[in-house]
Formats: structure tokens, C-alpha cells, sequence
């Protein structure tokens, strides 16, 4: 009898325990799979223009991106955007502070190195916009006016899937939207843990996801 009872509480360690590691395993394939549905990659195809979300540093791969599309032939006009200029900046404007550049000067020097002519970039200046709906919100509107018709939006992949709903959602009757996301960069949803960056980009985009959902829940979204 007590070596029974000692196979029986051995049978239900190991019991537990392939419970507790298959709970471990399909919370990681869970959270896994929702971070890979953060990436939309849609298949480039001819368009009007290619736009470049814009996002501090990471525009330089967004713009990396944008122009190979431009060299491949899909499209024949690059978008972007930027000029934003925080509150404290335009208090010292006001007070006489001014720069001697201009805002899309650095990003026309590098889109021309990567063999995109000054003619074939459009640059809009965006102010007061600092989240993807309205950036979409006033780009879009612009692009509208220019009498564009399809559109490639490029950002980094784990932003994609929010740009993708954000431009439906506000465009999807007015223009045909693709959404091609950095080949080049690092985001993957087998190591986001791994890295900082990429830790910081899930839990930013994810919280940025909660924010889209209250939104429509307490809006006309």
C-alpha cells in the first residue's frame, strides 16, 4: 500500500506538471500568435504613391523601404511627412528662437541617396498630429485633394496591422490601400522578448490597440 500511494502522488506530480508546462506552452504560442497578427505584409502592386508613416528614427527605415519600391517601378511618387513641432518649440518661436533648415531637408538628402529625385518626393508638413489616426486623417485628405487614387503605406511591421485598419477605416472607399511593411528590420514574433527595442515596439503597439478599442467604444470612432 505505501509504495501505491507513493507511485500515485509520483503520477500525479507528473500529472501536474505536464499540465502546468502545456498552460506555459499555449500561453506562449498565444501571446505568439497575437504579436504576429500585429504584421500585415501585403503583396506590392502598382500604385500612386508610397507613403512613409511617420516615427522619429524609424522613419529612415521606413523611407529605406519606400524607396526601393520607388527603383522597382511600383510607384512613382514617395510621401512625407513631418514638420511637427512640439508646444515648447513654438513657445520659443514666438519668443525669436528660428533654425536655419528646414524640416525635410535631411530626409530629401537621403531619399536622393538612395536614388529617389527631389522631384518625385511629396513632402507635407503635419502639425498637432501625433498618433497613426491623425496623421491618416490629414494625409489622407491631402493625398485625396492631389486626385490620387492607390496607395502603399510603409511603416514597421509590428505597426502595420494599425495602419492598415486606421487607413480603412478612414479611407477605404477612397483609395485601394497596401500595406508593405520593412523587410529590413528586426521584429519578430519568435524573439520580441529578446531584444529592448522590439520588447518596447510589442507593448507600445499593443497598449495602442487598447486605445483604438476604448476609442470606438466611447466615440463615433
Amino acid at each position: 500500500m505505501p509504495n501505491q500511494v507513493k507511485m500515485s502522488k509520483r503520477n500525479i506530480a507528473v500529472v501536474l506538471a505536464a499540465a502546468l508546462s502545456g498552460a506555459v506552452v499555449l500561453t506562449f504560442l498565444g501571446v505568439t500568435m497575437a504579436v504576429g497578427a500585429l504584421v500585415r505584409a501585403d503583396e506590392p502592386a502598382r500604385a500612386d504613391a508610397v507613403v512613409v508613416l511617420f516615427h522619429d528614427t524609424e522613419i529612415y527605415l521606413r523611407m529605406t523601404e519606400a524607396a526601393r519600391l520607388y527603383r522597382e517601378g511600383y510607384v512613382p511618387k514617395v510621401v512625407i511627412n513631418g514638420g511637427r513641432v512640439h508646444p515648447v518649440l513654438k513657445e520659443m518661436e514666438a519668443g525669436g528662437f528660428s533654425r536655419d533648415w528646414r524640416w525635410e531637408e535631411e530626409y530629401r538628402d537621403y531619399l536622393r541617396f538612395l536614388g529617389v529625385p527631389l522631384e518625385d518626393v511629396i513632402f507635407i508638413q503635419v502639425e498637432d498630429s501625433f498618433d497613426s489616426w491623425g496623421e491618416a486623417t490629414y494625409l489622407g485628405e491631402r493625398l485625396r485633394r492631389l486626385g490620387m487614387k492607390d496607395l502603399i503605406i510603409t511603416t514597421n511591421k509590428y505597426h502595420s496591422r494599425r495602419a492598415g485598419y486606421v487607413w480603412e477605416r478612414l479611407y477605404g472607399g477612397v483609395f485601394g490601400i497596401r500595406v508593405v511593411p520593412v523587410r529590413s528590420e528586426p521584429f519578430s514574433a519568435w524573439s520580441w522578448w529578446r531584444e529592448g527595442r522590439q520588447f518596447k515596439w510589442t507593448l507600445y503597439e499593443l497598449g495602442s490597440w487598447i486605445f483604438l478599442l476604448v476609442r470606438s467604444l466611447t466615440s463615433s470612432l
